[in-house]
């Protein structure tokens, strides 16, 4: 059981995440390399690999995970689907940069109780194409937004049901520097992109997995195809 402070809990209540060291090293390869093998020769993004792969529904249910979530989103949760995004250096996806979004926008949770979880699966930064997020947006709620293809959506393209913030947000940056094994807990409506890989040698493995808590209303999604999972049995 991972241990989790009030003082965490009071910071991602104030800014809309948290990183916290959960995964060893062993762990990070055990998910990366069950990714591989599904992967194509672009490693584009996978989806729901966790449907044909028991050790990742081990890890979407990992105790170190769910009792984070259920004290952030203050009660049970269920878990809606698992991604994986390389960003492996010499493919077509390498150069892939979201756009400001908040992932609640594909969630369409009315009362944004979502919460996506990224395990880093190795040492991340701007070079190799990190995160960046805006703390305290997540209390702005669902922002209007200009709806954009975000899966497998082609080379050159840009990623990312993209918003406008406030200045005062845009001011407010912050570039997430992941090492191995770190999880970034992220609110739903917390406003987020990322960089491009500009690493000649460097992957951004990035495990992300969907919880939202119990009864609440979610989309299911045409290519997402979300569906509870249950997190205790």
């Amino acid at each position: 059981m991972s241990i989790f402070s009030l003082e965490e809990l009071n910071f991602y209540k104030e800014n809309g995440y948290l990183v916290k060291n959960i995964f060893s090293h062993e762990e990070t390869n055990t998910i990366y390399d069950i990714h591989k093998k599904y992967a194509d020769e672009n490693f584009s993004a996978l989806m729901h690999i966790d449907r044909k792969e028991q050790d990742l529904v081990n890890f979407i249910k990992s105790p170190k995970i769910v009792s984070i979530i259920e004290s952030m989103l203050d009660g049970e949760a269920y878990a809606l689907m698992g991604q994986m995004l390389f960003k492996k250096p010499g493919t077509i996806y390498a150069n892939q940069a979201w756009s400001i979004h908040q992932d609640n926008s594909y969630h369409q949770s009315p009362n944004g109780l979502t919460i996506t979880v990224n395990i880093a699966c190795e040492d991340v930064d701007v070079e190799n194409g990190t995160i960046f997020l805006y703390p305290g947006t997540h209390k702005e709620g669902l922002i209007n937004f200009q709806p954009t293809k975000s899966f497998r959506e082609g080379e050159n393209q840009k990623p990312g049901n993209t918003i406008e913030l406030e200045e005062k947000f845009l001011n407010n940056k912050v570039d997430l520097k992941m090492k191995k094994g770190d999880t970034l807990f992220m609110h739903g409506n917390c406003a987020h992109g990322s960089y491009g890989n500009k690493s000649k040698n460097r992957a951004r493995p990035i495990y992300a997995i969907t919880y939202i808590k119990k009864g609440e209303d979610f989309a299911i999604g045409k290519n997402a195809n979300r569906k509870e999972i249950s997190l205790h049995n």
